[in-house]
């Protein structure tokens, strides 16, 4: 029997959540291009398992569409494995829930999905949320979160990658619906995007900095990125799903965050813990009335 859509995306959220926690231990020690292209190869052979049931026959145009999505993910995952290497898991994760801000605004232009009004309070939420999570974090005002979010870099980065991974979920859905199938399009997607960081860390290093990689991290490569590759299977099936809408999806998906601030906090002995979880907490009562 199929699976309602929110509990595919829950279980997305539980299998990404984790994946934060190992992202974050890599990235200790790895540059974030050198760690995508390394797990870009596990991913690329996870796929190739998928090549039975895939759909060679779609349009050049789609194949050039896809290539797109899988360009423009790349390079909002640089932006946001430099914002989790260099920044507090714990504060990382629970900015990520302002996504569903521009994913609204974007899905609105692009698919006419029109918040209710109680999605309107639960992006109220998931703002203030994050901004008491920079209050908490500061201990010096009001005030202070907005000079952070002006002068940071890391936040920077990371809301570059929030605003390209909104355009990359609507284009998702748009795909799903029209398009292609769940496996076609995962497998498609996957190998474009683990050849784009091949590529890109190969001119820029050496596919020897690659290899290293990969013998260095093997055991920390392996878990998390099948963790991932099953965390995108049950979100694209969360999308597929008939009547769900994209602005729905992610804000559960991103009930992950509360799971790495927790537990990858704790890990990694990062300050001001209980506020940041307050703050998460909040922002996941945010995700909640969107879903309402």
């Amino acid at each position: 029997m199929e699976l309602d859509w929110y509990v595919y995306a829950l279980l997305s959220a539980i299998f990404v959540g984790i994946v934060g926690i190992f992202n974050k231990k890599i990235l200790n020690h790895e540059h974030a291009l050198e760690f995508t292209a390394s797990r870009g190869i596990f991913l690329g052979v996870f796929s190739l398992f998928l090549i039975p049931f895939v759909n060679f026959g779609i349009s050049w145009k789609i194949y050039l569409l896809i290539y797109l999505i899988s360009l423009i993910a790349c390079v909002g995952l640089l932006f946001f494995m430099k914002s989790v290497r260099h920044g507090e898991v714990s504060v990382v994760a629970p900015l990520t829930n302002i996504s569903p801000l521009f994913l609204v605004i974007i899905a609105f232009f692009v698919l006419n999905e029109i918040p209710t009004s109680k999605q309107y309070i639960g992006i109220f939420l998931l703002v203030v949320g994050a901004y008491s999570l920079e209050v908490g974090i500061t201990n010096k005002g009001f005030i202070e979160p907005i000079k952070g979010f002006v002068k940071s870099k890391i936040v920077h980065h990371l809301l570059i990658a929030l605003v390209i991974f909104s355009m990359t979920a609507v284009l998702d859905k748009m795909i799903l619906d029209k398009y292609a199938s769940i496996i076609t399009y995962l497998f498609v997607f996957t190998i474009f995007k683990s050849i784009n960081f091949i590529i890109i860390e190969s001119y820029k290093h050496g596919f020897s900095e690659i290899k290293n990689d990969l013998k260095k991290d093997f055991k920390l490569l392996l878990p998390d990125s099948i963790l991932l590759f099953f965390g995108h299977v049950f979100y694209l099936l969360a999308v597929a799903a008939p009547g769900a809408s994209i602005s729905l999806v992610i804000p559960i998906k991103r009930m992950s965050t509360l799971f790495t601030t927790i537990f990858g906090g704790s890990l990694f002995h990062e300050k001001n813990l209980l506020i940041k979880v307050l703050a998460c907490i909040i922002m996941i009562w945010g995700a909640v009335f969107i879903l309402l």
